[in-house]
């Protein structure tokens, strides 16, 4: 029993030895999460500048050149949509967000089976040349299509974050893997809350070295600096955490390994993850659903959150950096603060409520008319994202065998790059071909109604309204203007027959209830042709039902005793639905 016992301390030491040597002397985290840092505050730098980015780009296209040729495609497409020319833009905000997600949801993976094989520094290194490389050529883009090269380069050597932490899961062990994780959330909480700010800053200065340039030099200029001092600190002060030994042999292996991150197919079904139950497959493959949806949402909403401020309420580029700003801090606050100490029985509860938040804070932004209503909506929308990204990974993370964590987490990642792939380009479509609507509701229910009323606040005459309303007739994109302006006489009198109903109420009112009187009532020069539908919905609101013929608007139509209106008894001999009609009027 005293050998047994000696042997079970023996291998506990060495089994603390062989976690000591795992740890590299020079702090790898420390130079992981620096890396990290400078390389999210240079890619957060561009993101309040695209609506700026890409007018300029259209202001300086010669009509021969990449936007040209997209700009026609877009612009069938958008009339096809029935969608005004100044937010097609948006789709090319779209395109390049979901290209550039796209290609680092097929690069990452093969980057991290590459550096199975040749070790995780070297990897490390070409990603960040390639990363310098963008930001250099997003400052030379003298047009669009050296822009869009620049960003294809960056999609692709955006395999740096993951390989960020695989670096952490080689030089930690298990019971410190979860607060070494930690540093990768900062990373990006102070990445996205910097970061716009540093971009729209110096977007303001157009001199560098005394000579006049694009106004976006500068802020690239600037991410090209972090970049090359990320690869300079890297390069000189990151070992490699991959040893020899522990590397894969066959380059066929880690391909194929990583083709299974890259399939759509087997991400949902968690193919690559052996050695599960049933209950743990069925929970795994909801919370992936639930998660890419979520993402899906989160992105496209995200990317085309500064488009909506910029086109809608008009948003500088500093504004811009000021929500993201606003955004960064709140996500950052709540993480650090209150998320990271919820129970973990508790976990499901709050990520639940983290969803159902996304659905007013959305429609908030949707139908924001105002910058502090705007404010609110993104302040859930924050406090959502804040809870449900934090939560699920913490759900995933206890879900499983421990030896198949990373490949658990490297699918979810996997699904979350692919769910950030389709949202922006999906959302970007959806906003255009809903911008028509949205002009129509926010801005031209205003013009018909002022046109009625007219410029003094008098009603204006028949014939103004009726030449108004043929105006509008004739113009085929103003579908809500010609049905609101189709009803205008009829709001005319309307308004001029309100007086004499008062009048009629009153002394309806006050009349002795043995002796009925008949008031006279205003007849309406027009013949009873009954409303159309459209217009009962909205007349519905500004009277009461009439009791003589059971609708909203007999001022309107009904024209008294020589042309009764439908489903009137026309029977006096008891006198009773005589003092019906007359008094019809006075009970409105």
């Amino acid at each position: 029993m005293t050998a047994g016992m000696s042997q079970i301390m023996n291998e506990k030491k060495n089994e603390g030895k062989r976690e000591e040597e795992k740890l590299p002397s020079d702090n790898t985290q420390r130079v992981v999460f620096f890396s990290l840092l400078m390389d999210l505050l240079a890619f957060t730098m561009i993101l309040p500048l695209f609506p700026a980015l890409l007018d300029h780009y259209r202001s300086v296209d010669d009509g021969q050149g990449l936007y040209s040729v997209i700009q026609a495609q877009i612009q069938k497409f958008s009339a096809f949509l029935n969608a005004p020319d100044k937010v097609t833009t948006v789709l090319y905000g779209g395109f390049l967000g979901s290209l550039f997600s796209f290609l680092q949801f097929l690069g990452s993976p093969i980057v991290g089976a590459l550096s199975d094989v040749y070790g995780r520094k070297p990897m490390m290194l070409l990603c960040l040349s390639g990363i310098a490389l963008s930001h250099l050529l997003w400052a030379l883009s003298s047009n669009f299509g050296i822009f869009i090269l620049a960003r294809v380069i960056g999609g692709i050597s955006k395999g740096n974050v993951s390989l960020s932490m695989a670096i952490i899961s080689d030089v930690t062990t298990q019971s410190t893997r979860q607060r070494a994780m930690a540093l990768v959330g900062i990373a990006f909480s102070v990445g996205f809350v910097i970061g716009p700010m540093i971009g729209a800053y110096f977007a303001k200065a157009t001199m560098l070295g005394g000579r006049q340039g694009p106004w976006y030099v500068v802020p690239a200029l600037c991410a090209f600096l972090l970049a090359t001092c990320d690869l300079i600190y890297v390069a000189c002060c990151m070992k490699e955490s991959l040893p020899a030994k522990g590397r894969v042999k066959s380059l066929s292996t880690g391909i194929s390994g990583a083709l299974a991150y890259i399939n759509p197919t087997d991400l949902f079904r968690f193919s690559s993850v052996s050695n599960l139950t049933d209950t743990a497959t069925k929970q795994l493959r909801s919370l992936g659903k639930a998660y890419f949806f979520y993402l899906f949402i989160y992105s496209g909403l995200e990317f085309t959150l500064t488009f909506l401020c910029h086109y809608t309420f008009g948003f500088s580029r500093m504004q811009q950096g000021w929500m993201f700003l606003g955004i960064g801090t709140t996500m950052a606050l709540l993480q650090s603060c209150w998320v990271r100490r919820i129970p973990p029985h508790r976990t499901q509860f709050y990520a639940e409520l983290g969803l159902w938040l996304v659905v007013p804070s959305y429609v908030i932004v949707a139908l924001a008319k105002s910058v502090w209503t705007l404010c609110f909506g993104i302040f859930v929308y924050s406090v959502s994202t804040a809870m449900v990204v934090t939560c699920m990974m913490t759900l995933v993370s206890r879900i499983g065998p421990e030896n198949q964590t990373g490949a658990i987490t490297g699918i979810f990642r996997s699904l979350g790059a692919l769910a950030r792939a389709c949202g922006p380009i999906v959302a970007s479509i959806d906003l255009l071909a809903r911008a028509r609507e949205r002009e129509s509701l926010v801005n031209r229910v205003r013009l018909p109604t002022a046109r009625i009323m007219g410029r003094d606040g008098k009603p204006v005459g028949r014939a103004e309204a009726a030449a108004t309303a043929a105006a509008a007739a004739n113009d085929d994109d103003d579908v809500l203007s010609r049905r609101v302006l189709a009803i205008a006489p009829r709001i005319k009198l309307l308004r001029a027959s309100l007086p004499a109903r008062r009048a009629a109420r009153t002394e309806y009112r006050t009349r002795t209830p043995v002796a009925a009187t008949v008031t006279a009532r205003p007849l309406v020069p027009t013949a009873c042709r009954g409303p159309s539908r459209a217009p009962r919905l909205l007349l519905c609101c500004v009277t009461t039902i009439c009791q003589r013929c059971y609708c909203c608007y007999c001022s309107l139509h009904c024209v008294g005793r020589d042309n009764p209106p439908r489903g009137t008894n026309q029977r006096d001999d008891d006198g009773v639905d005589a003092r019906r009609r007359s008094n019809a009027p006075t009970l409105h």
